[in-house]
């Protein structure tokens, strides 16, 4: 809770402790019968025209949603698997986060993957009758400009929009490098997503 100064998570006054169990969130919807939030949450990327955040959890090619309307109480909705296979010696994270021009509605959202040399869209379904938000998975694209080979660009680490949403900028372990992608809409509203350019990065950046 913002109480103008801070934010507290105790419901009381004195100290910081650790929060108490209402300002957790462990279980999806918050029911003690669904499964409880994945292992190993990585990164989040918050969206505040669609109040949601997204999770990606670090040992599992797992993105988790949480609705967190102005007006409520944050909960888990939603959670993905799957979408990303697993590697030769590792197993399949889903790592970076990043929501394409965050602040407007229906804004896409972009996960990076540990083990695979591709991106993955997805976005945030709202139904009419009030039920809770639920992720939709969307088109994918590959790291095809960068590495010995095209495809073998794999590990991404963290992502960053500019330009209004029209440029991705991904640090990518294997290889160590900065990418740029350009995300403008083509004529049919989907984003691009074609390498522009790249640069060189130090190792396990």
């Amino acid at each position: 809770e913002w109480d103008g100064t801070r934010i507290r998570c105790d419901g009381g006054a004195e100290g910081y402790p650790l929060c108490d169990d209402e300002h957790r969130l462990t279980r999806l919807r918050g029911d003690a019968d669904l499964p409880a939030l994945a292992e190993e949450p990585f990164a989040v990327a918050t969206d505040a025209g669609s109040e949601v955040a997204l999770v990606s959890h670090f040992t599992s090619g797992r993105v988790t949603l949480v609705d967190s309307r102005r007006a409520g109480t944050p909960i888990l909705t939603d959670s993905i698997n799957g979408l990303f296979e697993a590697g030769t010696s590792s197993q399949p994270g889903a790592l970076a986060l990043a929501a394409r021009n965050p602040g407007q509605p229906d804004t896409l959202g972009y996960v990076g993957s540990r083990t695979e040399d591709r991106s993955q869209l997805m976005t945030v379904a709202r139904p009419s009758d009030g039920r809770p938000a639920s992720l939709v998975l969307g088109p994918f694209f590959f790291l095809d400009s960068v590495g010995s080979s095209n495809g073998s660009s794999s590990d991404t680490r963290a992502m960053q929009f500019g330009s209004g949403g029209d440029r991705l900028y991904l640090v990518n372990r294997q290889p160590p490098s900065l990418q740029v992608f350009d995300t403008s809409l083509a004529a049919t509203g989907v984003p691009r997503n074609v390498g522009l350019t790249s640069t060189d990065l130090c190792r396990e950046a």
